[in-house]
Parts: structure tokens; sequence; C-alpha cells
């Protein structure tokens, strides 16, 4: 009878092999899903403010376009070129690539909460100050400006964090070999690294939150004064209401989503919490999520979002 125990831990390493592969390409599987997901929805978002020229009506409208067009380059362009850079093994790497990929990629996620700070204040004037909000005509791309320049100057710190590390893979089992690979690590340590990352916090994320927050709160003492007043017409106070609901809805989902990763990075380089792969994932999948979230909420609150998507006009 043929004794097929010397086979046995062949059996079990394949097994194991085969099993981490399956889960790795789940993972992939279910990242690319949320990605591909996630630009359909920004397309169609884009598409109900372009038709009819929806984004020219008010700078709200217009810097949701800005946050949707950004939101597009984050998944298509930012991300993939900052995984690139960061995990994809090569010989010879350019150290000026590192550096550019992590500094757009802090760029766009301060993009992101500048913008929202500069809707927060334009629906406070809309509901606090209407007539003096119809009469004011916003340069539209000088808050760009202010928006990506601001961006800039938060994240470029991160220029000078990031270098080349070596990774070495030997295969002595197999071939006896040993390869070298050229991947991007943070240069920076103890307390360099931990003042660049309290720095990008505070600049990028946490003033914007404050100020977002700052302006919600005005906005939502304001609403409260006037549910008091009888005299008011109650159906334009509901449509007041209602978008600012909305609007809370979407900058705390615009929070927890590219929030969450900006926080992680905190902890980790404040060595309060050490690197994690289940946390890393779970953070993506946050990330990659913001965008499916916010169309969900528009046509929720707003009718003539949901009514665009619905008609395609």
């Amino acid at each position: 009878m043929a004794n097929f125990s010397i086979f046995q831990p062949q059996i079990q390493s394949l097994n194991s092999a085969l099993y981490n592969l399956t889960l790795v390409l789940l993972i992939c599987f279910s990242f690319l899903g949320l990605v591909i997901c996630g630009v359909i929805a920004i397309v169609k978002v884009c598409r109900v403010l372009v038709r009819g020229r929806r984004f020219k009506k008010h700078l709200s409208n217009f810097m949701f376009f800005h946050l949707s067009i950004t939101d597009l380059i984050y998944r298509l362009v930012v991300v993939p070129g900052y995984l690139a850079a960061k995990y994809f093994p090569v010989g010879n790497r350019s150290e000026l690539f590192c550096k550019f990929a992590d500094t757009c990629l802090y760029t766009v996620y301060t993009a992101v909460f500048s913008s929202l700070v500069v809707i927060a204040f334009d629906r406070h004037q809309s509901i606090t100050k209407p007539f003096q909000h119809l009469c004011r005509k916003p340069k539209f791309f000088r808050w760009i400006l202010v928006v990506w320049g601001y961006s800039t100057v938060c994240a470029l710190p991160q220029f000078f964090n990031d270098g080349i590390g070596t990774f070495t893979f030997n295969l002595a089992d197999y071939s006896n070999s040993t390869y070298v690979f050229q991947i991007c690590i943070t240069t920076k340590d103890g307390a360099s690294k931990k003042i660049l990352a309290i720095f990008y916090f505070i600049s990028g994320f946490l003033v914007p939150l404050v100020l977002i927050s700052s302006a919600y709160s005005k906005i939502a003492l304001f609403l409260w004064r006037k549910s008091r007043d009888r005299v008011l017409n109650q159906a334009a106070f509901k449509s007041r209401r209602r978008a600012f609901q909305m609007l809370v809805l979407i900058v705390l989902g615009f929070v927890i989503c590219l929030g969450t990763p900006q926080l992680k990075e905190l902890m980790e380089s404040l060595g309060v919490v050490q690197v994690n792969a289940a946390v890393a994932i779970t953070v993506l999948i946050f990330q990659l999520s913001s965008s499916l979230i916010n169309p969900i909420i528009y046509s929720h609150y707003s009718s003539e979002f949901k009514h665009g998507l619905k008609n395609g006009k």
C-alpha cells in the first residue's frame, strides 16, 4: 500500500498558498468593484450637474461639481499612482516619484475638506442672508485657486517626508536567489515624523472641520430661531432645513470616509497604534465608499437632483 504521508507537508503548504491567493484575489476584486461603482456614481453626479448648467447656478453647486471631479481624479489617477509608487517593487526607483505621489495624495485629501468649507460658508450666506446671496456673484475659479493653494501648502511638508527604501526577497528554498527591490518609505524618524504628522492633521483636517462645524452651528441656531417665527413661510423654512440636513450628512460621510485614514496615519506616526493589515484594508474600504454614499444622500434630500437622476436631465 502506498505511503502518502511524505506528501502531507507539501499538500498543506499548497492548500495554505491557495487559500492566501484566493483571499488576496477576493480583496482585490472587491476593491476593483468599489472603484468601478464609485466611478459610475461620480459620472452620474457630474452628468446631472452639467445638464441644464446646474453647476453654475451658485457656488455650492459648483463646489459639489468640483468635489466630484476631484474624487474622479483621486480614484483613477492619484490612488493607482500612490499604490504603484509605494508598494510595487522595482529594481531602480526615482525618489522624486515617491515624494510627488505622497504629496499629491495629501493635497487631494485637503482639497476635499477645503471645498466643504467653501460650501459650508456659502450655504450659511444662502440660508441666513438669502437676498444678499442672490445679489452676490462669486468668482468660481478664484475659489478653486484658494482651495488648491491652501491644500498644496498643507501637503508640501510631506514632500520631504518620503524617500527610497530597500526590500530584500530571498528565494533560497527554490532557486537560491536573492532579489533586491526599491520601495517608497517614510525617511523621517522620531520628532520630525511626529511634527509633520501633527502639522498635516491640524492644518489639513482639523482646521477645515472646525470651520465647517462653526458654519453649520450658526445655520442650526438660525433655523432654530426661525422655527419659532410663525410669520415665516413654512414651505421655504422646511426646504432650508432639508438642505441643511443633507449638507450635514455629506460632511459626516466625508469625515468618516476620508478622515479615518488621516487619523490612522497620525496614530501610526505617533506610535499609538502599530501598522495592521486588517485596519489598512478597512480604512481603504471607507475611502472607496465615499463616492457611493453621497449620490444616495443627494437623491434622498434633493428633489431636483433625484429628478435629474431619473430622467437624465
